[in-house]
């Protein structure tokens, strides 16, 4: 009777065999994100689409992670840090708490930076300098705002922006860029005294004038593409757009999406702009000029996104409702109908009086 034996180079094998099946079984750790601005627009939305691809570790940088916004992160599994763009202290924390090797960075000029040229830089320049502190092999994406280096001085949140992109090259190696255009979102904008009303879109360009739009959603989406694969966006400058239309275009997408006829009107009007929101005056000049708006390539900015992105008649009807809260269709009560001239009236002297306190 014969005898069997293994070979050594089989047991060799095998082992190998073994340990490669093991390596394979090993979950890869998910890399981890730090997002800026989560309770906001763009960094909810950069929060809801890495949310929706999965694979990541998400943390939200907020300076109120008692509020409500904040909150409903950690209900959705993102770990809320406390962090303020004005004490880099805060920043370098946040980051080795997370110990984040990808960050989401959003200023805003508007709100946070209350109309500031030098706050909005101060803001970027102060995460993008921790970031270095801290560790400067973090990959970087900020979001900024279509072709920002290439407007007048006077357009100061988008001159701003570029300042803020300028010290990002010049400081880091591993960073990239998107470039969002206009947001479909500020047709229903109560915040900024735009609330989307029954009939009516409302814009600050021209009707004629053709724009390009991207929804914020959408912004999100375009992150969520880039921090999964920072290597292949590295160093790379996005200008981002989805859609281009006029206003009665916009209008029409808004009568289809509602089932109610609208109208397209520019507000405010071009006197007040000029007068009390000189930015946005001069921001609206430069669209009008030969040579200005936005170079951005709608095609190029849906590739990035993917198919989900939307146009402004899929971003209506996403929303479903006018801003009072009505959804599309049902009937307004009788006692709610006001005067389309009243509500401008109003409007406009709700901005005039908040400008006014804002110079006080």
């Amino acid at each position: 009777m014969r005898s069997s034996t293994v070979n050594g180079g089989d047991v060799a094998a095998a082992a190998a065999a073994v340990e490669l099946l093991k390596k394979a079984n090993r979950k890869k750790p998910m890399p981890r994100v730090l997002v800026t601005g989560a309770t906001g627009q763009q960094g909810g939305a950069t929060v809801n689409a890495l949310l929706a691809k999965g694979g990541f570790e998400i943390f939200a940088l907020t300076r109120t992670p008692d509020s409500p916004k904040a909150k409903s992160l950690a209900d959705k599994g993102v770990r809320v840090l406390k962090g303020d763009f004005t004490e880099p202290a805060s920043l370098q924390a946040a980051l080795r708490t997370s110990k984040a090797s990808l960050v989401f960075l959003v200023t805003d000029f508007w709100a946070a930076a209350k109309q500031s040229f030098d706050v909005e830089v101060l803001h970027g320049v102060n995460m993008i300098d921790a970031v270095a502190a801290v560790d400067p092999s973090i990959f970087l994406l900020y979001t900024s705002v279509g072709d920002a280096d290439m407007v007048p001085e006077n357009v100061k949140h988008f001159r701003s922006k570029a300042k803020v992109e300028a010290h990002l090259a010049a400081t880091l190696t591993r960073w990239s860029v998107l470039r969002p255009v206009s947001f479909l979102d500020n047709f229903d904008a109560p915040g900024q005294f735009n609330p989307l009303t029954e009939g009516t879109a409302s814009g600050v360009t021209p009707p004629g004038l053709r724009m390009k739009y991207i929804a914020t959603a959408d912004i999100g989406k375009a992150a969520a593409t880039v921090l999964a694969a920072p290597t292949k966006h590295m160093k790379a400058v996005h200008e981002l757009a989805t859609c281009e239309h006029t206003g009665p275009e916009i209008a029409a997408a808004l009568s289809e999406a509602s089932g109610t006829p609208c109208t397209y009107r520019a507000s405010p009007p071009r006197i007040v702009q000029r007068f009390l929101l000189p930015d946005l005056y001069n921001m609206v000049s430069w669209f009008e000029s030969d040579g200005g708006n936005y170079s951005a390539d709608p095609a190029k900015g849906r590739a990035l996104v993917g198919p989900t992105a939307l146009g402004p008649k899929e971003w209506f009807a996403a929303k479903g409702q006018w801003a009072d809260g009505r959804k599309f269709g049902e009937p307004a009560p009788p006692s709610s109908a006001v005067p389309k001239a009243l509500v401008a009236a109003a409007v406009v002297a709700a901005v005039v009086a908040v400008v006014y306190a804002r110079s006080k």
